[in-house]
């Protein structure tokens, strides 16, 4: 959007008037930018190539009273829509906080503009439109809603953000009047957009504050959210309709016209227009999105929810009859040429699932044809891609190495013709200290996030204990080759083994690492008894039902992996038995076993995840973890666990 460059200058500016105003708190205001878009530090930028704007100094000036502004004006909405807040010290100090931003704003602006500019003609002008919009907000209901005056609410609202075009129109060394008039009109167009969009994800809280909304206006049209008792239900269906994709396409037709109403002034405003597409792009992203959570709500509606409870007098005609369902289940999942679960901000997972579900098969394929089938065409469609290596889906184009690491160990020998150019393109996610990292292009990340305020992608960059842990699997068959290579990933590895640290990343629990490093150690040359003092550990975290659990609960993905791991010492008959047991009495009468949820998704720039900071499982976003919802990563690995189990018991 803007320069990083700049984003660093403004930065800077902002945290100097921090210290200008001896009163304000940076550790507030830089929680603030990092919890709001970026596009409210630079929004003065958009408009400079419209008038020609050439101080660069007074454009960082004036972004910092935007800022600042903005921020006074996000504690007096929080105000207004908390009506009832009673806490009187908290009352005082936020009203001591819109103070201080407020003051501070204007005292730059101050310098910005002498007592007599027509800027504060243009500020008193915005000043009252946006009274008015809280005026009028604040004495309307949803049940009383008119269009005419919505609109008329909703430019207003952003009155002062238009503060952006009256200054760039004073300030530019080029005025033109019907420029400056379209762009005012284009940003009452895309304001309306805006506010329709805003209004689909306040649906409850404007329903509960009893306050204008498009969403609820719409909903109430449709005989929805009438009858008090049936609200939650209600906005439940709203969102999994077709109304709620409609209102989006409303919210198009204003980006729309904000773009055409700029005329034959276009190549004026880039910037501008690239947030209207930008804002257009994201939402159409979130349509992506709510149409593959109506799938994927169909797909959970349609789970069985009845445990067959399969032990029987026989424990091992109980397991071949949990191996042969669960097969039946995934092999029924398969989309003629993948399978895809997990669904994240990039989308539904189709290469790593696919890889992953087909690496915890292979091993069933000379016992079972049909599964044999099956990987041949999932092998197929791994190796039709055309990047150099493989990304989480078709769609997002960002290749990562631990999706790579998982096509590799599907394809196997498969791919040696063409290993040689693929693994160098792969090396090039090694870092200095010899482990992989599951991203390796600050770049092209930030393209992907453009909008998003994340300060660095460190996080995503460094070396990961849970992807190396992978790695070592697919370099050991190209160890001879890459002696260098895998050298210091050896090292990398036994370093962090001395240290205990067997840290998953994206995981939400050190199981997936454990599986990963025990199911190799009989072939590397690890330190003696590391692995085997901490699989004693692991059994002691078991379950006296037999699972396995993370932070959240039970866990039937990490009990799958964390039973093969304690099989590898072969000491821990007891504590598979158990394990056993609770898979047989766990599995449903599809086949499948219940989605687990075990990927996590941290902030890119943050480099150790506290497990704490994920109870939410969402579709979309980070800090979260991510939604299983076709139960074949876990189902896969509980059918590996077995079938490896099966004849040591």
């Amino acid at each position: 959007m803007v320069d990083k460059k700049i984003i660093t200058k403004l930065l800077d500016s902002l945290k100097a008037e921090v210290y200008n105003s001896e009163i304000l708190n940076l550790e507030y205001i830089y929680e603030q930018f990092k919890k709001n878009p970026s596009i409210y530090l630079f929004y003065p930028y958009l408009f400079t190539q419209s008038f020609d704007v050439k101080d660069s100094k007074e454009l960082e000036k004036l972004s910092v009273a935007g800022f600042l502004y903005y921020l006074s004006l996000l504690q007096s909405d929080y105000l207004i829509d908390n009506k009832r807040e009673k806490d009187s010290k908290f009352i005082k100090e936020k009203i001591f906080l819109i103070e201080a931003l407020t003051e501070q704003s204007i005292k730059i602006l101050s310098d910005l503009f002498e007592y007599h500019s027509d800027f504060w003609s243009f500020w008193n002008k915005r000043k009252k439109e946006y009274h008015e919009s809280i005026l009028e907000e604040s004495a309307g209901s949803y049940d009383d809603f008119d269009v005419e005056n919505y609109q008329k609410i909703a430019a207003n609202k952003s009155a002062f953000a238009k503060v952006a075009i009256d200054s760039c129109y004073l300030m530019g060394d080029k005025k033109s009047d019907d420029l400056y008039d379209r762009l005012l009109k284009s940003h009452t167009f895309f304001s309306i957009g805006f506010q329709i969009l805003d209004d689909i994800s306040d649906i409850r809280e404007d329903f509960n504050n009893n306050q204008i909304n498009y969403a609820i206006y719409v909903a109430k049209k449709n005989n929805l959210l009438i009858d008090s008792e049936q609200i939650e239900s209600d906005i439940k269906y709203f969102y999994y309709s077709d109304l709620i994709l409609n209102i989006f396409e409303e919210a198009f037709n204003y980006f729309d016209l904000a773009i055409e109403s700029l005329g034959s002034y276009k190549d004026k405003c880039e910037l501008w227009i690239n947030v209207i597409k930008y804002k257009k792009l994201e939402n159409v992203q979130k349509i992506q999105t709510i149409k593959l959570y109506q799938n994927v709500n169909a797909q959970l509606a349609n789970q069985s929810a009845v445990k067959i409870n399969n032990v029987g007098n026989d424990l091992k005609t109980s397991i071949d009859t949990a191996i042969d369902n669960s097969i039946n289940y995934i092999l029924s999942s398969f989309n003629s040429e993948y399978w895809e679960d997990y669904i994240t901000q990039a989308g539904v997972s189709s290469y790593w699932a696919t890889s992953f579900i087909g690496t915890h098969l292979k091993p069933l394929e000379n016992e079972y044809p049909e599964i044999g089938k099956i990987l041949n065409k999932a092998k197929n469609y791994i190796r039709n891609n055309k990047s150099p290596l493989w990304s989480f889906n078709e769609q997002w184009s960002v290749e990562d190495a631990d999706t790579s690491n998982f096509c590799f160990l599907f394809l196997g020998d498969e791919l040696k013709e063409e290993s040689a150019g693929k693994l160098e393109k792969w090396f090039t996610y090694q870092n200095e200290d010899g482990g992989f990292s599951t991203y390796n292009d600050d770049n092209n990340l930030r393209k992907y996030f453009s909008q998003e305020n994340y300060f660095s992608y460190d996080g995503w960059t460094q070396s990961h204990f849970c992807v190396s842990s992978v790695a070592l699997h697919v370099l050991y068959d190209h160890k001879d080759t890459y002696q260098d290579r895998w050298q210091k990933l050896n090292s990398y590895i036994t370093d962090k083994l001395k240290k205990d640290s067997f840290d998953s990343y994206w995981w939400t629990d050190e199981i997936y690492s454990i599986y990963y490093i025990s199911t190799i150690s009989h072939l590397v040359n690890f330190p003696d008894d590391v692995i085997k003092n901490k699989l004693k550990k692991l059994s002691l975290c078991q379950n006296e039902n037999g699972s396995f659990s993370d932070f959240f609960g039970e866990n039937l993905f990490y009990t799958g992996l964390a039973l093969v791991s304690l099989s590898t010492a072969g000491l821990f008959q007891k504590n598979v038995e158990n394990g056993i047991m609770y898979l047989l009495q766990n599995q449903y009468t599809d086949g499948s076993w219940e989605n687990s949820n075990s990927l996590k998704i941290p902030r890119p720039e943050i480099v150790t995840p506290e497990i704490s900071n994920f109870d939410h499982v969402k579709t979309f976003g980070t800090n979260v973890r991510a939604m299983e919802f076709k139960r074949l990563f876990t189902t896969s690995v509980c059918l590996n666990a077995l079938y490896k189990l099966k004849n040591i018991i």
